[in-house]
């Protein structure tokens, strides 16, 4: 986008959340439930990279809006009246977990992808809690366990006996704002 220039972005038919990113700094948040929300933009740069990354939230499975579109199903707008075109739309794959680069310096802001590991005597049922972690979404040895959320209810996810290797456990966590400094394996499940 050309600039320099500054207004409220919004996102016409947003069915989702979605993140929007200036020259790669996170500018705002915005979400279906409020889709009159804006975001405030400041563009100081005669050419401007702008990024909306959208978290499919999941699908609502009752009710008037049983055909719950995805995505973006509108278009985005700087200062309410100009359209903005041109986009590149990319997915992010998560079913390969070898490619995505992860944090190796002291945790920042979102989104980035965290490697850790565990190391297990002996394998049972347990449950993964992310205390201080915002949202985003785990995997144990590529397994995807699921997602979380600091508004929860839930706080931890399963993590099946089957799933978990004597030794040594990756675990790969995908947080999409402000990461926490530990991981814990609990016992019982805090299903809030």
């Amino acid at each position: 986008m050309r600039g320099p220039h500054s207004g409220p972005l919004g996102i016409h038919g947003l069915a989702d959340r979605a993140q929007v990113f200036v020259e790669g700094r996170l500018a705002g948040t915005l979400g279906r439930n409020d889709p009159a929300a804006t975001v405030q933009l400041t563009l100081p740069l005669p050419q401007n990279r702008v990024d909306i990354l959208v978290d499919a939230m999941g699908r609502v499975n009752f009710g008037p809006f049983l055909a719950d579109r995805k995505g973006i199903d509108g278009w985005v707008a700087m200062s309410t009246e100009q359209k903005l075109f041109g986009w590149e739309t990319r997915p992010l794959p998560l079913d390969d977990l070898s490619g995505p680069r992860f944090a190796t310096t002291e945790p920042g802001p979102g989104p980035v992808f965290h490697h850790a590991t565990a190391t297990v005597a002996t394998p049972e049922d347990g449950f993964l809690a992310l205390p201080g972690w915002e949202k985003g979404v785990v995997w144990l040895n590529g397994f995807n366990l699921g997602r979380y959320w600091q508004i929860g209810p839930q706080q931890t996810l399963y993590a099946p006996k089957p799933l978990w290797r004597k030794g040594k456990n990756e675990i790969v966590v995908l947080e999409l704002h402000r990461p926490g400094t530990e991981i814990e394996i609990r016992p019982e499940a805090d299903l809030g």
